[in-house]
């Protein structure tokens, strides 16, 4: 319920602003989510970066002890200080029991020989692992690449600028370990201080490798990850692979892969042995691994993967947990946003319904007060000499205070109902003494708007549990409602009671109806909600707090009944009212007619109380009273006829008494006007005086203060009708009408004689609006030849001398249509 302390206008700015908050949230999340995104996005390329960096680390870790293994083993079982081929194997069996009793991992190595050069042959002297005897035998397949290598590096001279061998990559599972002798006679050739007399072979266990080895080695450092280790030999070996399933789908989609077995030592001797060295140029201990081998170097590649899928999807998988925890928060904080938002916008709407409510209620106790009061202060008068008089007062004050008692009875009603205290005791009703007794009840209401009833009994009825004044108040409210509200065109009102069933129960069902225009659609839904009035209500202005329909529907469903509107619907063993559409209305009501005294007072009032009460009171005074009983009525007599005073009522129906006077303002009308309402709030004074009104006085009001206020308007308006002024200054102009001197900024300005008298006739009606016809006749006199037309090239005239910008006048203004209005 809106009136128009609340209008949409006043409330503008504040719902601007509140949008403009909401707005400023949302992009505020929408940046935030932005940013996020950015920074998530930033993160998980560090992430990536440093995921990179730390599996680099531990396969470069890997390979470099993987190495140092094999390395320390070859170092272990190397014969030193031996200075020819003949002590290295007497040496070697003791070196390689002591190495197998002392190494944890002796299984290492598959096989262990030594390539001796002879008379051009290279022989292969193999180590019984069992026993630690060594025999010469034939080298086997898998090591020819090996023998070719070493028989080039034993015989340098017939290597005529070729490389020595095939690559050590394609020896998959083999490498060797040069044996220094003693120096040539001579300069030293390099690359070489030393000679090599012999080489130390080694090949790998690779079950060992692959069972025992690998797994230790992998579960330490790259326990995360999916591995495959294959050779470096066309085509490649597979020599490990965690999972077998995916070992070729490991190699293809790899985060990172690794080169390794790659046994380093010192070759390097370009004069006589280095301090620290042992003899035969192999450092103190054997010769030891490199472990900065170069880049892709080794034997073996080993390719691995993360277990969750590949690196690049272990940072995509968490980007998007991010982006979707980070979503959820955004969207949780946007929902709790919109839920504010909403339950704001309920808050809001129930506490305007609320004002409104209280609006409504304090209207609809001091309008009945305003009535009661002047009536009390009529009869003190000539009135209680007047028997007529007195009996018709009576009446109308019985009248009134029974209006009082029904609204306390339904605020206390509608608080019981809140308190869960509606109904008392049902018992067995009658559901025709039920209509009649409301029918009866409602008889004075339905006599004032001429109505026929319509009733249709279904005979046999069944009886109905309930209480008897709950659903008598519910049923007296709809009667009234269809006879206030939906009786424009047809004075009909229909009630209904008949028997129905739904699913095999016995049902009554009772229907009140009207033939009314119906209440709006969007409107339906609503109609039972409390404090709720239709727009149309509001729109003209009609009385009423709003409760009505939610006292029935409160009253209906605490018989276990249901009420809708817009057609009948069934319930069991309880009552249905369907109220059929309703178009709220107000009908006119006119107050007595006083007879013409000294001014003439146009009275627009809907209360049939308060038009009778003050017309009565102002005729008793000397004055004229015209009266209107809604707001298009009012304006349109206010502004086509002469009046001294306006007294306006703010709610009216079709149209609010401030609309009436804004538009009275705005068509150039200024005559007095006094404004009367219950509406007591200090801004609700200050608006309508803003818009125009010359007093304000709020219902109820004491008599001789109301007349004392009419007697100051009308006062203070005769005295504004004085002679016409003789000097006057508007903007930078000053005229002396009686000498016919202007000037505008000091500079004389030459008016004609006409110009001069229609610029002091509107200066004489300034802040009015004045017609061609009262100009023709008041400065031309109707003069022979005379036109409109002339009359607006003078003021063009006028315009174009006095105005600082005639395109925009800013003193002289055309109201269409009608004539012009001085304003200075």
């Amino acid at each position: 319920m809106r009136f128009w302390s609340m209008s949409p206008e006043r409330n503008k700015p504040r719902t601007i602003l509140s949008w403009l908050f909401v707005s400023a949230l949302f992009v505020l999340c929408g940046v935030l989510g932005v940013l996020q995104y950015r920074l998530i996005g930033e993160v998980s390329d560090a992430a990536r970066e440093r995921l990179r960096g730390s599996l680099r680390a531990s396969l470069n870790r890997f390979s470099s002890d993987f190495n140092t293994e094999l390395s320390t083993a070859a170092r272990a079982i190397l014969p030193v200080n031996s200075p020819d081929v003949q002590a290295v194997e007497a040496a070697l069996a003791a070196r390689y029991e002591q190495w197998k009793t002392t190494a944890r991992r002796h299984q290492v190595f598959r096989r262990v020989a030594i390539a001796e050069p002879r008379e051009n042959a290279l022989v292969l002297r193999s180590l019984d692992l069992n026993t630690g005897a060594l025999e010469t035998t034939e080298w086997p397949e898998s090591w020819s690449l090996l023998k070719q290598r070493l028989e080039r590096m034993a015989w340098p001279e017939d290597r005529d600028g070729r490389p020595p061998g095939p690559p050590p990559e394609r020896d998959a599972l083999v490498f060797e370990v040069p044996i220094f002798g003693s120096p040539r006679p001579g300069p030293p050739r390099p690359p070489f201080g030393r000679r090599e007399i012999a080489w130390l072979v080694f090949e790998a266990n690779v079950p060992y490798v692959r069972d025992t080895l690998l797994p230790e080695m992998l579960q330490r450092d790259l326990a995360d990850y999916q591995v495959a280790v294959v050779t470096k030999a066309n085509p490649p070996r597979v020599i490990y692979e965690s999972d077998p399933d995916d070992a070729r789908k490991i190699s293809g989609s790899a985060d990172a892969s690794v080169s390794f077995f790659d046994v380093q030592y010192e070759t390097r001797q370009t004069g006589p042995p280095m301090r620290g060295r042992g003899p035969g140029g192999i450092p103190p201990g054997g010769p030891g691994p490199g472990f900065s081998p170069g880049p892709g170097s080794g034997r073996w590649q080993m390719y691995v993967r993360n277990r969750a899928g590949s690196l690049e999807a272990v940072v995509t998988r968490a980007r998007r947990l991010n982006l979707a925890l980070t979503t959820g928060v955004l969207l949780l904080l946007a929902a709790s946003v919109a839920a504010l938002i909403r339950f704001t916008q309920r808050a809001q709407k129930l506490a305007e319904l609320q004002m409104g409510f209280v609006a409504g209620v304090s209207h609809e106790l001091r309008t009945p007060l305003a009535v009661i009061h002047t009536a009390g202060y009529n009869l003190q008068g000539k009135m209680a000499h007047n028997p007529a008089q007195v009996e018709r007062y009576g009446v109308l004050i019985q009248k009134e205070s029974g209006r009082l008692t029904d609204l306390v009875e339904q605020v206390l009603r509608f608080a019981g109902a809140e308190a869960g205290r509606l109904i008392h005791e049902p018992e067995p009703l009658s559901v025709e003494s039920v209509i009649d007794d409301t029918m009866e009840s409602s008889k004075a209401v339905i006599d004032d708007s001429h109505c026929v009833i319509e009733k249709a009994i279904e005979p046999g009825l069944p009886l109905i549990l309930g209480d008897p004044m709950a659903l008598k108040h519910a049923l007296q409210n709809l009667l009234s409602n269809a006879a206030k509200y939906g009786t424009k065109g047809s004075n009909w009102i229909g009630i209904f009671a008949s028997r129905a069933t739904d699913h095999g129960r016995t049902m009554v069902e009772i229907r009140v109806a009207d033939r009314g225009p119906g209440i709006p659609a969007d409107e339906q839904e609503q109609i039972f909600d409390p404090f709720f009035r239709g727009q149309r209500a509001v729109q003209d202005q009609v009385h009423g707090t709003g409760l009505g329909l939610n006292l029935v529907k409160k009253i209906v469903e605490a018989h276990g009944g249901t009420i809708r509107c817009g057609g009948p619907r069934r319930h069991h063993t309880g009552e249905e009212r369907a109220d059929e559409g309703r178009r709220i209305h107000r009908a006119d009501s006119r107050g007595r007619r006083g007879i013409g005294m000294s001014a003439r007072i146009l009275l627009v009032e809907d209360e049939p109380g308060l038009v009778l009460t003050l017309s009565d009171l102002l005729t008793m005074e000397g004055y004229t009273v015209e009266s209107a009983t809604d707001g298009p009525t009012g304006l349109a007599r206010a502004a086509g006829e002469a009046f001294d005073l306006i007294v306006l009522d703010v709610m009216l129906p079709g149209k609010s008494g401030l609309e009436v006077c804004r538009e009275l303002r705005h068509r150039g009308k200024d005559v007095p006007v006094l404004m009367l309402t219950a509406k007591s709030q200090l801004v609700d004074r200050v608006v309508g005086l803003k818009i125009g009104a010359d007093d304000y006085l709020t219902k109820p009001f004491e008599a001789p203060e109301l007349l004392a206020r009419i007697e100051a308007l009308l006062r203070r308006a005769k005295k504004e009708k004085l002679a016409p002024v003789g000097r006057f200054q508007f903007g930078n102009v000053e005229v002396d009408f009686e000498k016919g001197d202007v000037s505008k900024g000091g500079v004389p300005v030459s008016l004609a004689g006409k110009e001069l008298e229609l610029l002091r006739y509107l200066v004489d009606h300034r802040g009015n609006v004045v017609s061609r016809d009262e100009l023709l006749e008041g400065v031309w006199e109707y003069q022979p030849g005379v036109s409109s037309r002339t009359i607006d090239v003078h003021v063009a005239w006028l315009r174009q001398k006095l105005e600082e910008n005639p395109q925009n006048p800013k003193f002289i203004h055309t109201v269409r249509g009608v004539g012009y209005r001085f304003s200075g």
